[in-house]
C-alpha cells in the first residue's frame, strides 16, 4: 500500500516536473525567436542605412565626377583661347614689323628727295617755288609741292596711326592673354581640389561599402533582375546582326542600341573619356548613339535637352535615364528595369537596377 502510494507521488512529481520544463523550454525558444526577429530587423534598418550613405556618397561622387569633367572642358575651352590669342599677337607683331619696315621705307623716300633738292642746290620747298622760271612754272611747282607735302603727311599719319592702333591691340591681347592663364591657374586649382574631396570621399564610400556587403543577401533580388537582364540582352544580340558597317552608318533599333552599348561592359570609368577603352558616363552615351548616327551633348545636362520626353513607366530599351538634382548622370535603359552605365571613378561599365536609386530624375527618346 505504502509501495503504491510513493509510486503514485513520484510519477505525479515527475509529470509536474516534466510539465515545467516544457513550459520553461517553450518560453526559451518563444524568447529566442522574438530576439531573433528582432536581430533580423536591427539587420534589415543596418543594411537600408547601409544602402541609403552608399547612394549618398555614390550620388556625391557622382556630382564631383560631372563638376571635374566641366572643369576639363573649360580647361581644353581656356586652351583654345589661349592658343587664338597667341597668334594674334603674333600676328600682330608681324603687322607691327611691316608698319615700321613702311615707314622706313617711305623716310628713306623722303631723304631721297631732300638728298636730290640738296644735290640740286635747292635745300627747301620754298626754294624749289623760287626757282619757276615762270609764271606757269610757279603754279606748276607750287601744286608738286603741296602735292608731294600732303601725301608725305598722309602716308606719315597713317603709317603711325595704324602703328599705335596694333600696339593697343598687342597690348589688350596680352593683358587678355594673362587673364586667361591666371584662369586656367584658378581652375587647375578647383581641379585639384576636387580631387582631394574625391579621394575623401573615396574613404567612405569604400567603408560605407563594407558595411553594405555585410547583408549582400538582402539584394539578391537586384541580383536576379540583372541576370534576367542580361539574358534579355544576349537575346538582343542574336536578334541583331553583327556590326560590319562604320560608325554612324549603323540601322538604329533598341536591340541594336542595348546589343552595341553591352560591348563595351568592363570598360574602366575616366573623366572627360569618350571612349572606346575608357568612358565617363556622357562619353559613354554619346559613344553609343554617335556608332548610330546620333549626336549628343558632350555633357549629361545637355543630353536631357535632347530628344522627347519619355515617363518612367514608360520607358523602353535605348531610352536615355537620368539622375540627380542637378542632373549629374545619365545611362542607357535596357530593359527589366535595369539600365547600363558608366557610374564613377574606380568602377567600370556596367548594368544596375533603377530601384537601387533614388534620384531618378527623366527620360529621353532621341531615336
Amino acid at each position: 500500500m505504502h509501495k503504491k502510494v510513493i509510486a503514485t507521488v513520484l510519477s505525479v512529481a515527475i509529470a509536474t516536473s516534466c510539465s515545467a520544463s516544457m513550459v520553461v523550454f517553450a518560453d526559451t525558444l518563444q524568447e529566442q525567436l522574438q530576439q531573433q526577429k528582432k536581430e533580423l530587423a536591427e539587420h534589415e534598418n543596418d543594411f537600408q542605412e547601409a544602402q541609403k550613405i552608399v547612394e549618398e556618397l555614390n550620388s556625391k561622387i557622382e556630382e564631383l565626377d560631372y563638376n571635374i569633367e566641366e572643369t576639363l572642358n573649360k580647361i581644353d575651352e581656356l586652351n583654345n583661347k589661349i592658343t587664338d590669342i597667341e597668334k594674334n599677337i603674333e600676328n600682330a607683331k608681324q603687322e607691327i614689323e611691316q608698319a615700321q619696315i613702311d615707314m622706313e621705307a617711305e623716310k628713306k623716300l623722303y631723304e631721297q628727295r631732300m638728298s636730290a633738292m640738296y644735290m640740286n642746290g635747292e635745300t627747301g620747298y620754298v626754294e624749289i617755288v623760287l626757282g619757276a622760271k615762270n609764271l606757269s612754272d610757279l603754279f606748276s611747282r607750287i601744286q608738286i609741292v603741296r602735292t608731294i607735302t600732303e601725301l608725305d603727311k598722309e602716308i606719315i599719319a597713317t603709317l603711325k596711326a595704324k602703328q599705335a592702333e596694333v600696339e593697343a591691340s598687342k597690348k589688350l591681347m596680352e593683358q587678355e592673354n594673362a587673364e586667361l592663364a591666371a584662369t586656367k591657374g584658378e581652375q587647375q586649382n578647383k581641379m585639384s581640389e576636387l580631387q582631394v574631396a574625391k579621394d575623401e570621399q573615396q574613404k567612405y564610400i569604400d567603408e560605407a561599402q563594407k558595411e553594405a556587403t555585410a547583408y549582400a543577401n538582402v539584394v539578391n533580388k537586384d541580383k536576379a533582375e540583372i541576370d534576367k537582364t542580361n539574358e534579355l540582352i544576349e537575346q538582343a544580340r542574336a536578334a541583331t546582326q553583327k556590326y560590319t558597317p562604320s560608325r554612324g552608318s549603323a540601322e538604329i533599333s533598341s536591340n541594336a542600341i542595348v546589343a552595341y552599348a553591352s560591348n563595351y561592359l568592363g570598360r574602366p570609368y575616366q573623366w572627360g573619356a569618350t571612349g572606346p577603352n575608357s568612358f565617363d558616363c556622357s562619353g559613354f552615351t554619346s559613344y553609343v548613339f554617335d556608332h548610330f548616327g546620333v549626336n549628343l551633348p558632350r555633357v549629361s545636362r545637355s543630353q536631357a535637352g535632347v530628344g522627347s520626353y519619355v515617363d518612367k513607366s514608360d520607358l523602353q530599351p535605348g531610352d536615355l535615364v537620368f539622375f540627380g538634382s542637378p542632373i549629374r548622370h545619365v545611362g542607357i535603359y535596357v530593359g527589366n528595369n535595369c539600365y547600363i552605365h558608366s557610374p564613377q571613378t574606380g568602377d567600370v561599365v556596367k548594368i544596375s537596377t533603377l530601384s537601387s536609386r533614388s534620384d531618378f530624375v527623366t527620360a529621353r527618346r532621341v531615336y
